[in-house]
């Protein structure tokens, strides 16, 4: 049988070591995750101007040839 130990439990301070690691754990983690999805996105955004200013040139180019 379960015996009564006199009380609610107590916190002691490795609890609130505990959750100070989880939260910076959790920071870096999401600092992270962040950083790819924007350095992703900026990529892809670079990735697409430079296509375009490629196509605008090799029309230029054939408008030019054209004449």
């Amino acid at each position: 049988m379960i015996q009564p130990t006199g009380g609610p439990p107590k916190l002691r301070p490795v609890h609130g070591l505990v959750v100070v690691g989880s939260v910076v754990v959790a920071a870096v983690v999401a600092f992270a995750a962040l950083s790819f999805v924007v350095g992703t996105i900026a990529f892809l955004v670079k990735l697409i101007v430079v296509l375009a200013v490629l196509a605008l040139v090799v029309r230029l180019v054939q408008r030019r040839v054209r004449r």
